[in-house]
């Protein structure tokens, strides 16, 4: 069972609209980035915490049955989605190699100031230089 952690102060910097948006944080995510989101506000549930070693495809069932958004450095999900054509709440894919976690977390926290819920349906990529956003195709499953 995945728990739930809420953080113990709030950000100021979120607005009110990405109050809503969790985000399920993949196996190959660093805890210390998850637990500097979740210090910032954010609601992160962790598969590394709770469901190690789930495939890919089970990372998506779980997302949707949370209601958040996958955050990951793993490409397959732009394969699962585009060309498998599979659905979930959102991906953010994080393409910071060599960045470290603390800066890695900042850009996530400002990427979900300034987007919030529109992020949701969504693929996200963080790049230190820019961040795309492409919705999902139209008939994912």
């Amino acid at each position: 069972m995945l728990l739930m952690y809420y953080a113990t102060r709030t950000c100021t910097l979120l607005p009110k609209r990405s109050e809503t948006l969790s985000l399920l944080a993949d196996e190959n995510i660093d805890q210390r980035l998850v637990s500097s989101l979740r210090l910032a506000g954010i609601s992160v549930y962790s598969v590394a915490e709770s469901a190690t070693g789930i495939t890919d495809e089970e990372v998506m069932g779980l997302s949707k049955d949370l209601g958040a958004l996958i955050l990951t450095d793993d490409k397959d999900f732009g394969e699962i989605v585009f060309r498998k054509q599979r659905s979930c709440p959102g991906i953010v894919l994080l393409r910071l190699t060599g960045v470290d976690y603390s800066c890695k977390a900042d850009q996530v926290i400002q990427v979900i100031k300034k987007y919030g819920s529109e992020m949701i349906g969504k693929f996200v990529v963080i790049t230190a230089e820019r961040v795309r956003i492409r919705k999902f195709l139209p008939g994912a499953k």
